[in-house]
């Protein structure tokens, strides 16, 4: 899932998850980080409410130069 310059991925190989978050800025992945299951969740939410927040905003935005 890529949510601004950050990329969340899991996978799994022989029943176990790996799950890893990228840091990227123009491309280049500054830094990988493994998480376990629990805390790479909690920042696919946080990533998504953020993504929420500024859809919302741009919307708003949008809505009152077009009214």
């Amino acid at each position: 899932v890529e949510l601004g310059s950050q990329v969340l991925t899991v996978s799994r190989s022989k029943g176990r998850l790996s799950c890893h978050a990228r840091r990227r800025v123009r491309g280049v992945v500054l830094r990988t980080e493994e998480l376990d299951l629990d805390t790479w969740l909690g920042s696919l939410a946080r990533g998504l409410a953020d993504e929420a927040r500024r859809s919302a905003a741009t919307r708003t935005t949008l809505q009152s130069l077009l009214t």
